[in-house]
């Protein structure tokens, strides 16, 4: 809702500043064209008004200017204007015509005649007149720039009013700008060390076989062999990856019930028809109703050959009926926008299945999603705290199962981590690869 809400914001702004352009534009345009059509009935005025003037009057006589001055009325539409008689000026606009600017321009049109009369000698009239008056181009100017002025205030008030509305502090962004990839020998040792071919090719076959032991379908999984655990680890910690910890992680308590709140659980007809699609308490789809969406998004992601994200997250020591837990469930379905991809996880968290957006695309989203999250229990005043692990198809064939279980894993190395509340299961393509390759020869060994 917040999302289509900024973008309406956003589409209103950018039309008035097209309208706002426009508008000025094709009104001065439209008196442009117009231009030469006034500029001569103005001409026919100028002249029939100082040959009036000239049959009266004698060239000679003190109220001979004062008369021409007040027949030729308003000047706006006038950039030069001469009266001579016998070679001499009798009046003058501007005082020097000669260097005047104005005369020269694409928006003035030069006339001249020669005016006779009984009483005085000829006179000598030239005029430029404006096709496109000065005074037209700032008033409308000054129109238009109030109106942007305007809709750039109501900017910077509803960016004002965002900023209030979620309370960011700026020292959260800042500080999850911080949370970088590193390499996962980082994470389980506690300094850097050399590793030689026998040593990978070591700890290759020990990852097969943990692949092997968490899957129970007698078909190569569609996972990776040796995934890297993306996160930041302080110096002298020693943690431990694989799936073979998710599933210790399970059975330890990831999962409240084995039947309802598990991702590996089917659902139970008839008790969620009874309850409906989605939670009364937090809005999200019940978690027994994740893992069918999974896959059937997995396969839609690869017909198109995009990428998919799982991101799983954790809310500790929040109370889930509580003010601020409303306000963290709200938060979270207008930044994804659809209810039916956030699914609830266990009794204190959620899962959002997030479209077309690689790794490293995720973790921008998650680390957005964790300052507003962060922003929202502080201003409620809990010591409640979030998790987040991120898990990515990365154009593999893999099933929901398998992405589910590396998005727990990343979740318990956050858990695990309180430096690093954000961590990514990135896969390496070369070892999966390698190790799909070494499960087909195992199976026509077989």
């Amino acid at each position: 809702m917040k999302t289509k809400r900024n973008t309406l914001f956003t589409l209103c702004i950018g039309a008035i500043y097209a309208l706002t352009l426009i508008c000025f534009s094709l009104s001065l345009g439209m008196e442009y064209y117009k231009g030469p059509t006034r500029s001569q009935e103005r001409w026919a005025a100028l002249t029939r008004s100082i040959s009036d003037v000239a049959r009266t009057h004698e060239s000679t006589a003190p109220e001979f200017t004062d008369t021409l001055l007040a027949s030729i009325g308003n000047t706006a539409e006038i950039a030069a204007l001469q009266i001579s008689q016998d070679g001499q000026a009798l009046l003058s606009y501007p005082a020097d015509t000669t260097h005047n600017p104005a005369t020269r321009s694409m928006l003035v049109r030069s006339y001249s005649t020669i005016i006779t009369t009984e009483q005085n000698a000829p006179l000598t009239l030239t005029a430029v007149l404006y096709l496109l008056k000065p005074a037209s181009i700032f008033y409308r100017g000054r129109i238009a720039f109030f109106i942007i002025l305007l809709a750039t205030i109501a900017c910077g008030v509803y960016l004002v009013y965002l900023h209030v509305e979620l309370q960011i502090p700026l020292e959260d962004f800042s500080k999850e700008a911080e949370i970088e990839p590193s390499d996962p020998e980082d994470a389980q040792h506690t300094a850097p060390q050399e590793h030689t071919p026998d040593h990978a090719d070591k700890k290759n076959a020990d990852v097969l076989q943990t692949e092997e032991k968490a899957q129970s379908d007698p078909l190569p999984p569609n996972g990776n062999t040796a995934p890297d655990v993306q996160h930041k680890e302080p110096a002298g910690q020693k943690t431990e990856s694989g799936p073979a910890q998710a599933e210790g992680a399970r059975k330890q308590g990831l999962s409240s019930t084995e039947t309802t709140d598990s991702p590996n659980s089917e659902p139970d007809a008839q008790s969620t028809s009874e309850q409906g699609l989605f939670s009364p308490v937090t809005g999200f789809g019940w978690s027994t109703y994740m893992l069918p969406r999974l896959d059937s998004e997995l396969v839609r992601a690869a017909s198109r050959e995009e990428n998919l994200a799982l991101l799983t997250m954790r809310f500790i020591g929040l109370e889930k009926t509580g003010k601020a837990a409303r306000h963290v469930y709200r938060y979270i379905s207008e930044t994804f926008g659809f209810n039916d991809l956030v699914f609830e996880y266990n009794d204190d968290g959620c899962s959002v299945i997030i479209q077309n957006v690689d790794t490293d695309e995720a973790i921008k989203k998650a680390q957005e999603l964790y300052a507003g999250i962060t922003g929202i229990l502080k201003a409620k005043e809990t010591s409640a705290t979030v998790a987040m692990g991120i898990s990515n198809r990365s154009l593999r064939l893999i099933s929901g199962n398998r992405l589910a279980l590396e998005s727990e894993q990343a979740l318990l190395h956050a858990l695990e981590d309180e430096e690093s509340p954000i961590v990514a299961f990135r896969v390496n393509p070369e070892k999966y690869r390698t190790y799909l390759s070494a499960a087909e020869n195992r199976e026509i060994a077989d």
